[in-house]
């Protein structure tokens, strides 16, 4: 039993760190992205886990969500890895300086050739257990803390002239809580095993009683996605489980969270807040992240496409990731265009 601090994140292939990462940024802007929009606002929160003293008032806002899946395999290099991403909100905001008001906090500031505007952005938070051996006999357990300090940041703006016009905060509130990743042999089953991964937020709120769900979002995990591979074994499917794995893949309890598998080889599972199917995969034909995949990809580029000059610059000054996804669309060809239209594919006759 041992706590463990932030280490680097699981080397996945290119095709799945995709898919990752697009679930995780899934909602995080809406069409038409522009932050003065009601649907961006304010974050979506897929996957939020809130803190236990807002619970404690609220008992629909969950504190804690809990993957639970099966490990297949034998011998000492039988280990399973796990990874828990999630986004911490940061709030922006602006101050505008006169010498007869002094600092006022206004929605957004011309700073030379920049646009800047309030609102808030998402942080990308990452934290790994140790590796779980799962060839001991009895059931273990091993635990990471959750722990980012607040932080407040703040810059200058000036304008053309160099002159002082105001100024940017950005601000994180502190989070902590704890991953616990536990085994135990399934009764029965020779070498097999049920892993859980419990992620619980313990971030101290002494006014949390009083907050809106707006305002506690900010002492939130959002977008919570935990990433398992396993070593010297494989994962058995709870989405889908064969025939004689269904009775023991019905014993997982899976709270706010839901398992699938990624790859082939049953050796890399993903659970997620968004419910899928086994074996998930990005679309090749497209063109990067548009932060909805449940929209027509070619109907938001094409929409993107005939945005002003105005409007994109708007767009541009929101956030890094927007401006990002503007680049990326900017150099989208017709033809790619084109590709995004409609494809047909062959399905295999149904076996008789």
């Amino acid at each position: 039993m041992s706590a463990n601090s932030l280490i680097g994140p699981i080397r996945t292939p290119p095709r799945l760190e995709d898919l990752t990462r697009a679930l995780l940024y899934e909602g995080y802007a809406l069409f038409p992205y522009h932050r003065a929009a009601v649907k961006n606002t304010k974050p979506v929160p897929f996957g939020a886990v809130y803190p236990e003293a807002y619970r404690a008032h609220h008992p629909e806002a969950p504190s804690l969500i809990q993957t639970e899946c099966l490990v297949v395999g034998a011998g000492e290099d039988l280990a399973v890895q796990a990874s828990v991403r999630f986004l911490q909100l940061q709030t922006i905001e602006l101050q505008e300086w006169t010498e007869a008001a002094g600092l006022r906090v206004v929605e957004s500031l011309a700073a030379g050739a920049e646009t800047h505007q309030s609102g808030w952005q998402g942080v990308e938070r990452e934290v790994r257990p140790q590796s779980l051996a799962l060839w001991r006999c009895a059931a273990d357990w091993t635990a990471c803390r959750i722990e980012f300090p607040e932080r407040r940041q703040s810059r200058l703006l000036h304008d053309a002239r160099r002159q002082i016009i105001g100024r940017r905060l950005a601000r994180t509130a502190d989070l902590t809580g704890r991953v616990t990743v536990a085994y135990s042999p399934v009764e029965g089953r020779e070498d097999c095993y049920q892993v859980a991964v419990r992620i619980h937020n313990a971030t101290p709120v002494p006014d949390a009683a009083t907050l809106s769900r707006d305002e506690i979002a900010r002492h939130a995990f959002l977008s919570t996605h935990t990433l398992l591979t396993v070593t010297g074994g494989e994962f058995r499917s709870v989405l889908e489980p064969e025939p004689e794995w269904e009775t023991v893949a019905a014993q997982c309890r899976n709270v706010g969270t839901w398992p699938v598998l990624l790859d082939g080889d049953q050796t890399t599972l993903l659970s997620s807040p968004i419910i899928l199917h086994d074996y998930p995969e990005l679309a090749p034909q497209s063109q990067g992240d548009l932060f909805d995949g449940s929209e027509i990809e070619e109907a938001l580029l094409l929409h993107l496409a005939a945005m002003s000059d105005a409007e994109k610059k708007t767009l541009a000054t929101a956030d890094d990731r927007l401006r990002a996804m503007l680049e990326r669309v900017s150099q989208v060809t017709p033809q790619e265009i084109l590709n995004l239209h409609g494809v047909l594919h062959a399905t295999p006759p149904p076996k008789v």
